[in-house]
């Protein structure tokens, strides 16, 4: 027969507290070591153990850039016996900052609580660099120009970017997302493109005036004028470029042109004279000659005789003119390959001008006495 009895929780695998008690079989006859004989009562338990979170985390490491597709971030390294019950905010789509969340679920009763810490976890904008268009200012030239972006599916672009008239002129590149999309500079609003189509200028280098000496005084009206105007360039008002006195006079000319294509053409001023005859009568006198006058000295009151040629006669006129180039009033008699000019009552220096419509022949000095 057995001293002693055990009774009660001996072992157990729950988290708890639990009791066992030993009794003597023969109190009268036994006792404990001690030298008692009451009954030995223990109490004993199980605490919760933990679980080892050491290997648990989030499966980010670094932001994600948006492409339109839904990300995700979750909970790796559970140990056995650990799962995830619910995640909050831990899927997202568009750019922006969540904070992620998991609810786990566990054997509670006999583990104490377990935690994992919210993840902050980022959405970046998908950057875009701005397109720059290789030129952004034309000079007019009749054509189609404009500006040329590199194509993308990331923005659009819109306004003007092509043209043929001179002007400024704005496109705007807009991107695709705006929520979602942003440039590599900084900013997600649309990008302003200025450019310009800038009005040419006219090639005037051949344009001259049609003037190389002064006129000699003759009757006739004298007008100067412009030659070598470009295509496009017209002239639509003369001043000052016709006289018929002698003098100084200054030309100048109002252009027609294309102004909404073209920049102003400048022609500048011409200053042009008509001289006295007597100015060149030293170089006509020196030509060759082709006429004569007699007599001469001449004496007042007298007539005057001047023989040409005849091929000089047929088309040709004469004309006396005093030291002023002006003409004086005489008569003047054609006959065949002569002139008589009568009528000269005043002393003086005087000159015959023997000229066609086109030329002067010959000029002679006659002195009247």
């Amino acid at each position: 027969m057995l001293a002693s009895c055990v009774a009660g929780w001996l072992q157990a695998a729950r988290v708890g507290t639990y009791s066992a008690y030993a009794v003597l079989n023969d109190k009268e006859n036994t006792s404990w070591s001690d030298g008692t004989t009451k009954d030995v009562y223990v109490a004993w338990r199980i605490v919760k153990a933990d679980y080892d979170m050491s290997a648990v985390a989030w499966d980010y490491t670094e932001p994600f850039v948006w492409d339109g597709t839904t990300k995700t971030v979750s909970l790796t390294g559970l140990p056995e016996g650990v799962s995830v019950g619910r995640y909050d905010n831990n899927t997202a789509t568009e750019e922006g900052r969540y904070m992620a969340g998991a609810v786990l679920v566990y054997d509670f009763s006999n583990y104490n609580e377990v935690s994992v810490p919210g993840l902050n976890w980022t959405i970046n904008r998908l950057l875009i660099d701005r397109p720059v268009p290789t030129a952004t200012s034309f000079v007019y030239n009749g054509e189609v120009q404009g500006i040329t972006l590199p194509p993308s599916e990331h923005y659009t672009v819109s306004g003007t970017t092509s043209s043929t008239d001179p002007g400024n002129y704005m496109a705007f590149v807009v991107l695709s997302n705006s929520r979602n999309m942003g440039w590599t500079d900084g900013g997600f609003g649309s990008d302003i493109i200025n450019w310009t189509i800038k009005k040419a200028d006219y090639d005037m280098s051949a344009v001259v005036w049609d003037y190389t000496e002064p006129f000699i005084y003759d009757g006739t009206t004298k007008t100067v004028s412009l030659t070598g105007l470009p295509e496009g360039v017209s002239v639509n008002s003369y001043k000052g470029n016709t006289a018929t006195d002698v003098g100084t006079y200054s030309a100048s000319a109002v252009l027609n042109y294309q102004w909404w294509n073209y920049n102003k053409p400048e022609v500048p001023e011409l200053n042009w004279s008509i001289e006295n005859l007597a100015l060149s009568l030293g170089q006509a006198q020196n030509a060759e000659a082709v006429a004569t006058a007699y007599p001469n000295p001449l004496m007042a009151g007298t007539v005057l005789q001047v023989e040409i040629g005849e091929e000089h006669g047929a088309n040709a006129n004469a004309e006396l003119l005093n030291l002023s180039g002006l003409q004086v009033p005489v008569t003047i008699e054609k006959q065949s390959g002569a002139y008589r000019i009568s009528g000269l009552t005043r002393p003086g220096v005087y000159f015959v001008r023997i000229f066609t419509p086109t030329k002067s022949i010959a000029v002679l000095k006659v002195i009247v006495k």
